[in-house]
């Protein structure tokens, strides 16, 4: 048998101590076994969370006020301007 490349990485299975060439863990048939293991049943499912919205900062709401104070101001005076004429 040849030895690898200089540069290639060998390891061993966790499982069986078979030789691997590369950085995983375990060999084919190991890995097989142990993520059929893993989905053994209903309980590892993550299910979804319910999406919740963060409540709105204090500063976020004085802008959004500010916001909306400055468009009725802005309407406000563009209405007087154009009942006056002067538009």
């Amino acid at each position: 048998m040849t030895s690898p490349p200089v540069g290639t990485k060998v390891s061993s299975c966790v499982d069986c101590a078979t030789p691997i060439i590369g950085e995983i863990q375990r060999c084919g048939a190991c890995r097989d076994r142990h993520e059929s293991s893993l989905l053994a049943g209903d309980e590892d499912v993550t299910l979804p969370r319910d999406r919740s919205s963060r409540p709105a900062s204090i500063g976020q709401i004085l802008l959004t006020w500010f916001v909306i104070a400055q468009l009725v101001a802005s309407i406000a005076i563009l209405l007087i301007l154009t009942g006056r004429g002067c538009l």
